[in-house]
């Protein structure tokens, strides 16, 4: 798909993020911190969600890091952070670390949280636009900033 076409900057909706785990039984606490994980930190390809899962399980222990999931409780917290951040740290950057720690360990994220992390995301990614040359990476940063802005607006309507 093409990154300059603006489908390719798909709205991180529940469906989307749904959709990652078809054909797989995830545990529900798992889901759950992908959901979050995916809405927070602006990652929306296609197979994310399950590589997310994988990652969680796979790191705390109760998975093969191929679709199989133990329900069991999360403890490799850090272990765990240390790997998503290491796999996409284009979307959770160093400042982000503590947010990722709190929603692998409780598995939610307040509204307003949410909120303002967004937007430092965006901050983030303007200072990052100022500093690029290629015509390219300016573009998806700014496909990136949209999802953020839909992100925020669909957070802040939310009940």
């Amino acid at each position: 798909m093409d990154r300059n076409d603006r489908s390719y900057f798909k709205r991180i909706t529940p469906e989307l993020i749904e959709s990652q785990f078809e054909g797989h039984e995830v545990p529900e606490s798992i889901r759950k911190r992908v959901a979050l994980i995916m809405r927070r930190f602006t990652i929306f390809g296609l197979c994310d969600g399950m590589y997310i899962a994988n990652t969680i399980a796979y790191e705390n222990g109760s998975g093969d890091g191929h679709g199989t999931f133990e329900d069991t409780a999360i403890t490799k917290i850090h272990k765990i952070v240390h790997a998503l951040m290491g796999a996409y740290g284009c979307n959770i950057f160093p400042c982000d670390k503590e947010t990722l720690e709190d929603i692998i360990m409780n598995g939610t994220l307040e509204k307003d949280a949410m909120i303002s992390g967004l937007k430092n995301s965006i901050r983030i990614r303007k200072e990052k636009i100022d500093n690029v040359t290629d015509w390219w990476r300016k573009e998806f940063l700014y496909g990136e900033i949209n999802v953020i802005k839909d992100t925020i607006k669909d957070e802040e309507e939310a009940a």
